[in-house]
């Protein structure tokens, strides 16, 4: 039906998120999506980069009305992990077209600070 959905490994208690792109940023995030390996099962799978996974969750925590703790843990969390390694002026470039702009900026401000 073209809405989200997951999928659950049972045994071990996996959960992927799977959504279709609809946007000219999804397509786009599918494009630059990594192959990563998931040991223990065997698999390979595509994921988006840390980079998509900050906008993203920009947006939908802009969409929620900026009220989703959870939503800003998770984007604090990326940026923790992957620090100097993330495409600074692509986030920026991309956060400007998305009009998430002013979220990100203050997420630089608030890792500055910690």
């Amino acid at each position: 039906r073209g809405t989200t959905f997951n999928i659950i490994h049972e045994p071990s208690f996996v959960k992927i998120d799977l959504f279709f792109a609809r946007s000219e940023f999804q397509l786009l995030e599918l494009e630059r999506a990594i192959l990563v390996e998931l040991s223990g099962f065997g698999l390979s799978l595509y994921v988006a980069t840390p980079e998509d996974i900050i906008l993203a969750k920009l947006n939908w925590y802009k969409k929620g009305g900026e009220t989703s703790e959870r939503q800003w843990a998770d984007i604090r969390g990326v940026m923790r992990t992957q620090g100097a390694r993330l495409d600074y002026s692509y986030l920026a470039h991309w956060a400007e077209k998305l009009n998430v702009h002013e979220l990100l900026n203050r997420m630089l401000q608030e890792k500055q600070s910690t």
